[in-house]
Protein backbone atom coordinates (compact mmCIF):
# COMPACT_ATOMS: atom_id res chain seq x y z
CA UNK A 1 0.00 0.00 0.00
CA UNK A 2 1.53 3.69 -0.54
CA UNK A 3 2.05 5.51 2.08
CA UNK A 4 -0.53 8.04 3.42
CA UNK A 5 2.31 11.34 3.23
CA UNK A 6 2.20 10.84 -0.56
CA UNK A 7 -0.21 13.93 0.23
CA UNK A 8 3.16 15.86 0.63
CA UNK A 9 3.62 15.99 -3.32
CA UNK A 10 0.60 18.19 -3.54
CA UNK A 11 1.08 20.56 -0.57
CA UNK A 12 3.85 21.60 -2.59
CA UNK A 13 2.85 22.71 -4.47
CA UNK A 14 -19.87 37.30 -32.35
CA UNK A 15 -19.95 36.62 -36.99
CA UNK A 16 -18.79 33.68 -35.28
CA UNK A 17 -17.44 34.42 -31.69
CA UNK A 18 -13.90 33.87 -30.88
CA UNK A 19 -13.80 33.87 -26.87
CA UNK A 20 -10.67 34.83 -24.64
CA UNK A 21 -10.45 36.07 -20.89
CA UNK A 22 -9.22 39.46 -21.00
CA UNK A 23 -8.47 41.96 -18.46
CA UNK A 24 -11.43 44.40 -18.84
CA UNK A 25 -10.78 48.06 -18.85
CA UNK A 26 -13.60 50.52 -18.02
CA UNK A 27 -13.13 52.69 -21.40
CA UNK A 28 -16.66 53.96 -21.75
CA UNK A 29 -17.56 56.78 -23.61
CA UNK A 30 -21.28 58.11 -25.03
CA UNK A 31 -22.17 55.61 -27.77
CA UNK A 32 -25.14 53.74 -28.51
CA UNK A 33 -26.90 51.52 -26.19
CA UNK A 34 -29.57 48.96 -25.22
CA UNK A 35 -31.24 47.52 -22.59
CA UNK A 36 -30.48 45.03 -20.11
CA UNK A 37 -32.59 42.27 -20.35
CA UNK A 38 -32.70 42.77 -24.28
CA UNK A 39 -31.32 39.83 -25.00
CA UNK A 40 -32.75 39.52 -29.00
CA UNK A 41 -30.36 38.34 -31.63
CA UNK A 42 -29.74 41.76 -33.66
CA UNK A 43 -29.02 41.01 -37.38
CA UNK A 44 -28.52 43.67 -40.24
CA UNK A 45 -29.55 43.19 -43.93
CA UNK A 46 -28.51 40.20 -45.72
CA UNK A 47 -26.06 42.46 -47.86
CA UNK A 48 -24.37 44.11 -44.98
CA UNK A 49 -20.78 43.01 -44.83
CA UNK A 50 -20.38 42.17 -41.03
CA UNK A 51 -16.91 44.42 -40.45
CA UNK A 52 -16.43 44.22 -37.04
CA UNK A 53 -16.87 40.94 -34.88
CA UNK A 54 -16.85 40.10 -31.27
CA UNK A 55 -13.27 39.04 -30.45
CA UNK A 56 -13.31 38.45 -26.38
CA UNK A 57 -15.80 39.33 -23.64
CA UNK A 58 -14.82 39.50 -20.11
CA UNK A 59 -14.88 38.53 -17.61
CA UNK A 60 -14.19 34.97 -19.42
CA UNK A 61 -16.57 32.07 -19.58
CA UNK A 62 -16.91 29.79 -16.23
CA UNK A 63 -14.68 32.72 -15.05
CA UNK A 64 -15.28 32.82 -10.37
CA UNK A 65 -14.30 35.16 -8.21
CA UNK A 66 -15.35 37.83 -10.22
CA UNK A 67 -15.43 40.89 -7.75
CA UNK A 68 -19.51 42.49 -7.57
CA UNK A 69 -18.53 45.63 -9.48
CA UNK A 70 -16.28 44.10 -12.38
CA UNK A 71 -16.77 45.86 -15.66
CA UNK A 72 -18.19 43.73 -18.39
CA UNK A 73 -16.89 44.13 -22.05
CA UNK A 74 -17.40 43.35 -25.18
CA UNK A 75 -14.23 43.79 -27.64
CA UNK A 76 -14.32 44.00 -31.72
CA UNK A 77 -12.27 43.42 -34.32
CA UNK A 78 -12.20 46.29 -35.45
CA UNK A 79 -13.84 50.04 -34.82
CA UNK A 80 -17.48 49.45 -35.18
CA UNK A 81 -19.21 51.14 -38.41
CA UNK A 82 -22.03 53.93 -37.23
CA UNK A 83 -25.21 51.61 -38.30
CA UNK A 84 -23.94 48.12 -37.35
CA UNK A 85 -26.52 46.64 -34.85
CA UNK A 86 -25.08 45.72 -31.42
CA UNK A 87 -26.21 44.86 -28.12
CA UNK A 88 -24.61 43.60 -24.60
CA UNK A 89 -26.27 42.93 -21.50
CA UNK A 90 -26.04 41.00 -17.78
CA UNK A 91 -29.53 38.58 -18.27
CA UNK A 92 -31.65 39.70 -15.82
CA UNK A 93 -29.97 42.50 -14.74
CA UNK A 94 -31.66 46.21 -15.17
CA UNK A 95 -28.22 48.70 -16.69
CA UNK A 96 -27.44 49.92 -19.90
CA UNK A 97 -24.26 49.20 -22.54
CA UNK A 98 -22.42 52.31 -23.97
CA UNK A 99 -19.53 52.31 -26.65
CA UNK A 100 -16.40 53.30 -25.84
CA UNK A 101 -14.83 56.27 -27.72
CA UNK A 102 -12.32 54.60 -30.32
CA UNK A 103 -15.89 52.00 -30.93
CA UNK A 104 -13.65 48.99 -30.62
CA UNK A 105 -15.55 47.33 -27.39
CA UNK A 106 -18.31 47.95 -25.62
CA UNK A 107 -18.95 48.26 -22.32
CA UNK A 108 -22.29 46.87 -19.62
CA UNK A 109 -22.95 48.79 -16.75
CA UNK A 110 -25.72 48.02 -14.05
CA UNK A 111 -27.37 50.23 -12.21
CA UNK A 112 -26.66 48.28 -8.84
CA UNK A 113 -23.74 46.26 -8.29
CA UNK A 114 -23.98 42.07 -8.45
CA UNK A 115 -24.62 39.66 -6.15
CA UNK A 116 -22.50 37.71 -4.16
CA UNK A 117 -21.55 33.98 -5.36
CA UNK A 118 -24.45 34.55 -8.01
CA UNK A 119 -23.70 32.99 -11.75
CA UNK A 120 -24.67 35.57 -14.59
CA UNK A 121 -24.98 35.40 -17.84
CA UNK A 122 -23.41 37.98 -20.46
CA UNK A 123 -25.32 37.74 -23.98
CA UNK A 124 -23.72 40.07 -26.43
CA UNK A 125 -24.70 40.20 -30.21
CA UNK A 126 -22.88 41.74 -33.66
CA UNK A 127 -24.58 41.25 -37.13
CA UNK A 128 -25.61 37.73 -37.12
CA UNK A 129 -23.34 36.52 -33.93
CA UNK A 130 -24.91 35.93 -30.31
CA UNK A 131 -22.21 35.31 -27.37
CA UNK A 132 -23.16 34.03 -24.40
CA UNK A 133 -21.48 32.85 -21.46
CA UNK A 134 -21.38 32.74 -17.65
CA UNK A 135 -19.26 33.98 -14.98
CA UNK A 136 -20.05 33.81 -11.32
CA UNK A 137 -19.15 36.36 -8.53
CA UNK A 138 -17.10 35.97 -5.90
CA UNK A 139 -18.51 36.11 -1.94
CA UNK A 140 -18.57 38.69 0.75
CA UNK A 141 -15.72 39.85 2.63
CA UNK A 142 -15.08 37.55 5.80
CA UNK A 143 -13.34 38.72 9.32
CA UNK A 144 -10.68 36.19 11.33
CA UNK A 145 -13.22 36.09 14.02
CA UNK A 146 -16.11 34.18 11.50
CA UNK A 147 -13.30 31.66 10.88
CA UNK A 148 -12.08 30.26 13.84
CA UNK A 149 -14.52 28.06 14.66
CA UNK A 150 -14.61 26.36 11.72
CA UNK A 151 -12.20 23.51 9.19
CA UNK A 152 -12.11 22.85 5.59
CA UNK A 153 -11.65 19.71 4.54
CA UNK A 154 -9.59 18.85 0.94
CA UNK A 155 -10.14 16.01 -0.96
CA UNK A 156 -7.13 15.02 -2.98
CA UNK A 157 -9.77 12.96 -5.43
CA UNK A 158 -11.52 15.98 -6.30
CA UNK A 159 -8.10 17.94 -6.93
CA UNK A 160 -6.80 19.09 -10.43
CA UNK A 161 -3.54 18.84 -11.40
CA UNK A 162 -2.74 21.60 -13.33
CA UNK A 163 1.32 20.99 -13.72
CA UNK A 164 3.27 19.47 -14.11
CA UNK A 165 2.33 17.83 -16.96
CA UNK A 166 3.54 14.38 -16.51
CA UNK A 167 0.82 14.80 -13.23
CA UNK A 168 -1.22 12.53 -14.77
CA UNK A 169 1.12 9.45 -14.97
CA UNK A 170 1.54 9.61 -11.17
CA UNK A 171 -1.45 10.89 -9.17
CA UNK A 172 -3.62 8.43 -10.37
CA UNK A 173 -1.04 6.38 -8.61
CA UNK A 174 -1.02 8.59 -4.79
CA UNK A 175 -2.56 7.11 -2.10
CA UNK A 176 -3.43 10.97 -0.76
CA UNK A 177 -5.64 11.00 2.64
CA UNK A 178 -7.23 14.34 3.44
CA UNK A 179 -6.29 17.85 4.63
CA UNK A 180 -7.64 19.40 7.22
CA UNK A 181 -6.73 23.46 7.53
CA UNK A 182 -8.13 25.74 10.18
CA UNK A 183 -7.33 29.41 11.51
CA UNK A 184 -4.90 29.70 14.11
CA UNK A 185 -4.74 32.87 16.89
CA UNK A 186 -2.71 31.48 19.13
CA UNK A 187 0.59 33.38 18.28
CA UNK A 188 -1.60 36.92 17.98
CA UNK A 189 -1.66 36.97 14.14
CA UNK A 190 -3.91 34.32 12.11
CA UNK A 191 -2.30 31.81 10.51
CA UNK A 192 -4.04 29.14 8.13
CA UNK A 193 -2.57 25.53 9.24
CA UNK A 194 -3.09 22.05 8.38
CA UNK A 195 -2.96 18.60 8.96
CA UNK A 196 -3.60 15.12 7.11
CA UNK A 197 -6.50 13.30 8.09
CA UNK A 198 -8.04 10.19 7.07
CA UNK A 199 -12.18 9.38 7.85
CA UNK A 200 -12.85 7.11 10.29
CA UNK A 201 -16.98 7.28 9.33
CA UNK A 202 -17.40 9.09 12.24
CA UNK A 203 -15.71 12.18 10.89
CA UNK A 204 -12.08 13.55 9.61
CA UNK A 205 -9.51 12.77 12.52
CA UNK A 206 -5.90 13.80 12.15
CA UNK A 207 -3.75 10.91 11.22
CA UNK A 208 -1.43 10.12 14.57
CA UNK A 209 1.79 11.22 14.08
CA UNK A 210 1.05 13.30 11.25
CA UNK A 211 2.66 16.95 11.78
CA UNK A 212 0.88 20.51 12.10
CA UNK A 213 2.07 22.53 9.07
CA UNK A 214 2.16 26.27 9.47
CA UNK A 215 1.52 28.07 6.34
CA UNK A 216 2.19 31.31 7.31
CA UNK A 217 0.34 34.39 8.44
CA UNK A 218 -3.30 34.84 6.82
CA UNK A 219 -3.70 37.76 4.46
CA UNK A 220 -7.59 38.67 4.08
CA UNK A 221 -6.46 42.09 3.08
CA UNK A 222 -8.82 41.00 -0.19
CA UNK A 223 -11.34 39.53 1.36
CA UNK A 224 -13.00 37.26 0.83
CA UNK A 225 -10.12 36.36 -1.72
CA UNK A 226 -6.59 34.97 1.08
CA UNK A 227 -3.22 33.98 0.57
CA UNK A 228 -0.73 32.70 3.07
CA UNK A 229 2.93 34.32 3.75
CA UNK A 230 5.14 30.58 4.17
CA UNK A 231 7.78 29.78 1.49
CA UNK A 232 9.45 26.87 2.71
CA UNK A 233 8.37 23.78 5.44
CA UNK A 234 10.68 21.61 6.98
CA UNK A 235 9.32 19.09 9.38
CA UNK A 236 10.05 15.63 9.73
CA UNK A 237 7.37 12.76 9.49
CA UNK A 238 7.57 8.62 9.46
CA UNK A 239 11.43 9.24 9.85
CA UNK A 240 11.47 11.35 6.67
CA UNK A 241 13.16 15.10 6.91
CA UNK A 242 10.69 16.85 4.15
CA UNK A 243 11.36 20.29 2.08
CA UNK A 244 8.28 21.85 1.18
CA UNK A 245 9.72 24.67 -1.11
CA UNK A 246 8.33 27.87 -3.23
CA UNK A 247 5.16 26.92 -1.06
CA UNK A 248 2.23 29.47 -1.99
CA UNK A 249 -1.67 28.87 -0.94
CA UNK A 250 -4.45 31.10 -2.06
CA UNK A 251 -7.78 30.53 -2.29
CA UNK A 252 -11.56 32.33 -1.71
CA UNK A 253 -13.94 31.75 1.41
CA UNK A 254 -17.07 31.13 0.26
CA UNK A 255 -20.68 31.11 2.25
CA UNK A 256 -19.34 33.36 4.92
CA UNK A 257 -16.87 31.23 5.59
CA UNK A 258 -18.40 27.87 5.27
CA UNK A 259 -16.69 26.69 2.10
CA UNK A 260 -13.33 27.79 0.65
CA UNK A 261 -13.69 28.23 -3.23
CA UNK A 262 -10.44 28.01 -5.40
CA UNK A 263 -7.76 26.91 -3.19
CA UNK A 264 -4.62 26.25 -4.81
CA UNK A 265 -1.27 25.62 -4.31
CA UNK A 266 2.13 25.69 -5.97
CA UNK A 267 5.59 25.11 -5.07
CA UNK A 268 8.55 22.55 -5.97
CA UNK A 269 7.43 19.06 -6.45
CA UNK A 270 10.18 16.76 -5.70
CA UNK A 271 10.02 14.22 -7.98
CA UNK A 272 12.51 11.54 -6.18
CA UNK A 273 9.67 11.20 -3.06
CA UNK A 274 7.12 10.69 -5.94
CA UNK A 275 9.02 8.25 -7.67
CA UNK A 276 9.87 6.51 -3.99
CA UNK A 277 6.24 6.52 -3.31
CA UNK A 278 4.85 5.35 -6.81
CA UNK A 279 7.41 3.51 -8.27
CA UNK A 280 7.24 5.84 -11.63
CA UNK A 281 10.83 6.50 -12.53
CA UNK A 282 12.30 8.34 -13.98
CA UNK A 283 10.10 11.66 -13.93
CA UNK A 284 12.46 14.42 -15.22
CA UNK A 285 13.11 12.88 -18.66
CA UNK A 286 9.56 11.84 -18.61
CA UNK A 287 8.67 15.91 -18.13
CA UNK A 288 11.43 17.26 -20.28
CA UNK A 289 9.67 15.66 -23.22
CA UNK A 290 6.50 17.34 -22.45
CA UNK A 291 8.70 20.68 -22.38
CA UNK A 292 9.33 21.19 -19.11
CA UNK A 293 12.43 20.64 -17.68
CA UNK A 294 13.54 19.29 -14.13
CA UNK A 295 14.98 22.22 -11.95
CA UNK A 296 17.46 22.64 -8.59
CA UNK A 297 15.32 21.13 -5.46
CA UNK A 298 16.47 22.97 -2.18
CA UNK A 299 19.35 20.56 -1.13
CA UNK A 300 20.61 21.52 -5.24
CA UNK A 301 19.90 18.20 -6.65
CA UNK A 302 18.05 18.84 -10.29
CA UNK A 303 14.88 17.30 -9.00
CA UNK A 304 12.14 18.97 -8.81
CA UNK A 305 9.21 20.48 -11.23
CA UNK A 306 6.93 23.28 -10.86
CA UNK A 307 3.73 22.20 -9.46
CA UNK A 308 0.29 23.84 -9.41
CA UNK A 309 -3.01 22.34 -8.24
CA UNK A 310 -6.21 23.37 -7.55
CA UNK A 311 -9.24 22.13 -5.28
CA UNK A 312 -12.17 23.62 -6.88
CA UNK A 313 -14.31 23.40 -3.96
CA UNK A 314 -13.42 22.83 -0.04
CA UNK A 315 -15.87 21.63 2.06
CA UNK A 316 -16.51 22.82 5.98
CA UNK A 317 -16.04 20.44 8.49
CA UNK A 318 -16.19 20.42 12.34
CA UNK A 319 -12.96 22.71 13.81
CA UNK A 320 -10.94 19.78 15.92
CA UNK A 321 -8.11 20.01 17.98
CA UNK A 322 -5.23 20.01 15.38
CA UNK A 323 -2.39 19.74 17.59
CA UNK A 324 -3.63 17.05 20.02
CA UNK A 325 -1.61 13.42 19.16
CA UNK A 326 -1.94 10.69 21.98
CA UNK A 327 0.75 8.36 20.50
CA UNK A 328 3.24 12.09 20.02
CA UNK A 329 2.18 12.80 23.24
CA UNK A 330 4.18 9.41 24.72
CA UNK A 331 6.92 9.47 23.07
CA UNK A 332 5.44 6.77 20.45
CA UNK A 333 5.98 8.43 17.10
CA UNK A 334 9.16 8.15 15.00
CA UNK A 335 11.51 11.49 15.75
Amino acid sequence: MTPRFAWIPLMLTACSADLAIVDPTNDAADGSGVTAGDDTDVTVDAGDACEAKVTTVSPGPEAVLVPVDAPVVMRFSAPLPEGQAWSLALDGVVGHAELSADRESAVFKPDAPLAPETTYTVVGSTCEGLVEQAFTTRGVAVAVDALLDRGWAMDPAQAEWVAPATASVFSTLLDLPNFLLQVDTSSGAPHLIGRFAADTGLGLLPVPCAPVLDFGTLDLSDSPRFSTTQDTLQFRWLGLSIDLSALHLSGSFSQGGAGIAELSVSGLLDTRIVEALTGVAPLCPQSAAFGEACEPCPDGATACLQAFVVQHEASGTTATDLYSDFLADHGLCQP
